[in-house]
């Protein structure tokens, strides 16, 4: 069912942003950037469950894919997370883009 897919797969991308941002500002790119859950040596430890969850939860095909920029829109202890998950549906390539920007506390 296309809309419980797409509940899915934006609750996937909260959660993979939420763990992002229980971590220190400092740790977010190199931990978590450049995660595409199709290169499993790509996917930190930390974030293994999440990795399955996306393939299990949205079926066979399906991706999450997590980029970090740093210093974001040219501001220091700025960072923008765009997180990209990818399921078939009825034979379709369904994409969902989600974007946040994340602020290093007393910047």
């Amino acid at each position: 069912d296309i809309g419980r897919k797409d509940t899915v797969a934006m609750n996937l991308a909260s959660e993979i942003i939420e763990r992002m941002r229980s971590e220190k500002f400092d740790t977010i790119v190199t931990t978590f950037d450049n995660i595409d859950t199709k290169v499993p040596g790509t996917v930190p430890a930390k974030s293994r469950n999440w990795a399955a969850n996306v393939a299990s939860l949205l079926g066979n095909g399906a991706r999450g894919r997590v980029d970090v920029t740093n210093n974001a829109d040219g501001r220091a202890g700025l960072a923008r997370i765009d997180v990209t998950m990818t399921w078939v549906d009825r034979g379709d390539t369904l994409n969902m883009n989600t974007s946040v920007y994340v602020s290093k506390m007393g910047s």
